[in-house]
């Protein structure tokens, strides 16, 4: 190990302050104690292991920190700090030149010299401070670590702080905590853990269980336990009444029972001196009574081995434990898990979630975990499939890494050809229980992907349920200013526009194959825009070819060409709109579609209606200027509708789908005066073609859109058959063709047809 001079702490606090300076308050380790000794005061021990996790990869950077301090009546003699040897996990060990993954440091050498530095693994080292006092440093960033080394990309920091000898002063509190004061800086967390007790020379106990049991159904054998005397005499006597007066409860949940139990005396107690008794408390539950015939003279233990058994119709999966309790002044409390409780059936869990970008490819995906409730659950030939929300396609499917037990997945491989399932078969069952955890997953994405990623889990295997592994950020914020507009009128002005990307490069200046990259803004039919827009970049460095600014789709769309990405967020504004709509635009929100190139490198992945965004530009609040004429009345689950106050009556009642008001298109066209003769079905191709004066319209069933006068529109829904053989559509598609308006009257559930 290389040591150093004090002027390195000066180096190293000033190194902290450059590197933390502008970083956000938040930080991505956890702490965790994995034992909590029970220590005497003016004694020499060892202390609890502290754990250190980084729980998102590269959230640790260069000139990180953590300190570490403890009690003032606690003095270092010797630590050591354990890093894993596996490529998972950084300081990564295997291909540098450090062989060994425990560093010791005797630090009571230091006490004269505080400031000393001690290297560690590659990238890490300890800084003395004081007696009771040190720091963990990160000196190099974790990602050169990764290519230097060879760790994985996605490994996390972890390391293990073993405080193996420290000695305790006699001013130690009785019956309190040591406790150990984590300050972190940049990824490391801040927190407070308890490594030990203190021990009471006024007596009590300490319960302590063993590594928890996998217990099934069945039953079986739990954790050791052990209850140790802190004085002598601390278990007071209750031979006679055990049950009510100074009691020794070990106390099971709901669901289990105390089967056969052995007692081993120890220390002070002899054979003889504990018995015990089994019963059922108040509540019902199974109670382990201790009978302390005889108080020791010197500190005594006991070990208790004990089985259960299970009534699974009550019992829950998953930890059990027991209660530590009772009347006698020798019980302190304690709540010990000594057994896993498991059951048929595979279960899930997140391990971790990531950001994922709307409209881009290869996004990374977050973890998460299958396992079986008992060996064998995953049986062979059964299957696990994992399937995408809509808007979302697998780009590098999961590797399902094994990371307990014995079973067999095969490779994924997809099911049907719309990129959103696979399927992984079992082709080797396990005589262990098996955890599979799935990991290294990439995904693409349409503009219009959900805003979190959720993978359905399903197959014959028994997995069922659904996991979070992204949160999507959508590539641009749109805004618009809404106005009020007219059908039927041309010149009006419409809302301006702004589009802010949501982080530097959202919108590209080149597509998917190289070519130069579009920005889109489309209305929807019957609306225009009477001129080009004024487009200008607002904020930020974009940079838009303004020589390019064209009007495509019959002036229904703008075209922006994207020059140059941003390197900073960046917001383009449109304004000056100017739009004309024709007679058939329809009353309510006039919506802006913003898609293209420069938005979505996932266009040909995906249909266009889930690589856009959607803004209102407008309001449509008045029908078509000239006379307006009532042509007919319809009741939603009525087959009676009115024309001009008369009742007529048709064979089917219209209904509402997914906030959208059906009507059969006959008895509509009926209404607007068509004639039978006027009316033309097409059995084979189930198309209707209806004739209004000179204007021709032919809807098919099943098709999203309408034909009229040999031109076809575009429509959201697509007209569907129903008994007895009637064409439905919603009210406003159906006007729309004829040149008519429809207006609804929420209250009533009543759509009226209005005649030009």
């Amino acid at each position: 190990m290389k040591y150093k001079t004090m002027a390195l702490l000066i180096y190293c606090l000033a190194i902290s302050l450059i590197f933390t300076g502008g970083r956000p308050a938040s930080a991505y380790t956890s702490e965790k104690v994995l034992s909590v000794p029970t220590v005497n005061a003016d004694s020499t021990t060892s202390l609890g292991t502290l754990l250190l996790k980084e729980e998102y990869a590269r959230s640790i950077k260069n000139g990180d920190c953590l300190s570490i301090s403890l009690p003032s009546y606690v003095e270092l003699q010797n630590i050591s700090v354990y890093f894993l040897n596996s490529s998972s996990y950084v300081p990564y060990l295997k291909n540098s030149t450090v062989t060994d993954a425990t560093y010791k440091v005797n630090y009571s050498n230091y006490y004269n010299s505080p400031g000393t530095v001690i290297d560690l693994a590659p990238g890490t080292r300890l800084l003395v401070e004081d007696k009771n006092r040190f720091s963990l440093q990160i000196t190099e960033d974790l990602g050169d670590i990764y290519t230097k080394y060879g760790a994985s990309s996605t490994a996390t920091f972890r390391c293990y702080v073993y405080f193996d000898s420290v000695k305790i002063k006699a001013s130690a509190p009785e019956g309190g905590e040591v406790k150990a004061t984590l300050d972190g800086t940049g990824g490391f967390s801040s927190s407070v853990q308890t490594v030990a007790k203190i021990a009471s020379s006024s007596g009590g106990t300490t319960a302590a269980a063993d590594e928890p049991q996998d217990i099934t159904d069945r039953g079986g054998r739990i954790a050791t336990i052990t209850i140790s005397e802190n004085v002598a005499g601390a278990l007071k006597k209750n031979d006679t009444d055990c049950k009510n007066k100074n009691t020794v409860k070990l106390v099971l949940p709901a669901g289990f029972s105390w089967g056969t139990v052995t007692l081993l005396p120890g220390w002070g107690f002899t054979a003889g001196d504990v018995d015990y008794t089994v019963g059922v408390d108040t509540s019902g539950y199974s109670v382990l009574y201790l009978k302390v015939n005889t108080e020791t003279t010197r500190q005594g233990r006991l070990t208790i081995l004990g089985n259960v058994t299970v009534d699974e119709s009550i019992a829950r999966a998953g930890k059990v434990e027991v209660s530590y309790e009772g009347t006698n002044p020798g019980v302190s409390p304690a709540v010990l898990t000594v057994a896993n409780y498991s059951v048929p059936g595979c279960s899930l869990k997140e391990k971790t979630t990531t950001e994922v970008i709307a409209g881009h490819v290869n996004q990374p995906l977050g973890e998460f975990t299958i396992a079986e409730g008992m060996a064998g659950d995953l049986a062979e030939g059964r299957t696990i499939t994992l399937t995408l929300p809509d808007g979302v396609k697998w780009h590098t499917y999961p590797t399902a890494r094994r990371e307990s037990g014995d079973c067999v997945l095969g490779a994924a491989a997809p099911v049907g050809d719309d990129g959103r399932v696979i399927r992984y078969a079992v082709t080797g069952a396990g005589s262990d229980k098996s955890v599979f955890c799935f990991k290294y997953a990439t995904v693409d994405l349409a503009v219009c992907a959900p805003e979190q990623v959720e993978i359905a889990v399903g197959g014959s295997a028994g997995a069922k349920g659904k996991v979070a592994v992204g949160y999507v950020i959508a590539p641009v914020k749109l805004s618009a200013g809404k106005t009020t507009v007219s059908a039927g009128v041309q010149s009006q002005p419409g809302g301006e526009v702004t589009i802010s990307e949501e982080m530097p490069g959202a919108l590209r200046a080149k597509d998917a194959a190289g070519a130069g990259a579009l920005l889109k803004l489309t209305l929807p039919a019957g609306a225009t825009f009477d001129r080009i827009p004024q487009v200008e970049v607002s904020e930020g460095d974009l940079i838009l070819d303004k020589t390019d600014l064209r009007l495509e789709q019959e002036d229904r769309a703008l075209v922006i060409p994207v020059e140059k990405s941003s390197s900073v967020p960046s917001t383009i504004r449109v304004s000056g709109v100017s739009l004309n709509l024709n007679r058939m635009v329809p009353e309510g929100d006039i919506k802006l579609d913003v898609g293209g190139t420069a938005l979505s490198e996932t266009i040909a992945l995906f249909s266009d209606d889930l690589n856009k965004l959607e803004v209102t530009l407008a309001s449509c609040i008045t029908p078509a200027p000239g006379e307006k004429k009532t042509g007919a009345v319809f009741t939603i689950g009525s087959t009676s509708y009115e024309i001009g106050g008369k009742k007529q009556e048709m064979d089917v009642a219209p209904y509402i789908k997914e906030n959208r008001t059906y009507g059969p298109v006959r008895y509509i066209a009926n209404a607007l005066g068509l004639r039978d003769q006027d009316i033309f079905w097409e059995e084979t191709t189930q198309t209707v073609t209806l004739m209004r004066g000179k204007r021709v319209a032919q809807l098919k069933v099943g098709r999203a859109s309408i034909l009229i006068q040999g031109v076809e529109m575009p429509i959201d829904v697509a007209p569907e058959l129903v008994d007895p053989g009637r064409v439905m559509l919603p009210y406003r598609w159906v006007a729309f063709a004829l040149g008519a308006s429809v207006s609804w009257n929420e209250e009533k559930q009543q759509v009226t047809i209005h005649t030009i």
